[in-house]
């Protein structure tokens, strides 16, 4: 989320996703010089953290205004 100065307003990162969702930037270990931008799935938000361990996973995506859509996103390594 991010704030709206103007309008003091809490607005969602991409207004294509109802939220809640989290969204994330992905540094793969195998290539650092990769960023997935992607969301966290299957964890509670209070439990984010930077560099955490993730695993890749595979979700169908349901913009508000668009086809749903296969995506690669990730959870925590310890979600199953």
């Amino acid at each position: 989320r991010y704030v709206d100065a103007a309008r003091q307003k809490v607005l969602p990162i991409n207004p294509d996703f109802k939220p809640p969702y989290a969204p994330a930037l992905v540094v793969l270990d195998c290539e650092p010089g990769v960023r997935l931008v992607t969301q966290i799935v299957d964890c509670d938000f209070a439990e984010l953290r930077c560099d955490m361990a993730l695993e890749l996973c595979f979700r169908t995506l349901e913009p508000l205004a668009h086809a749903p859509f296969r995506a690669p996103v990730f959870r925590p390594a310890h979600a199953r």
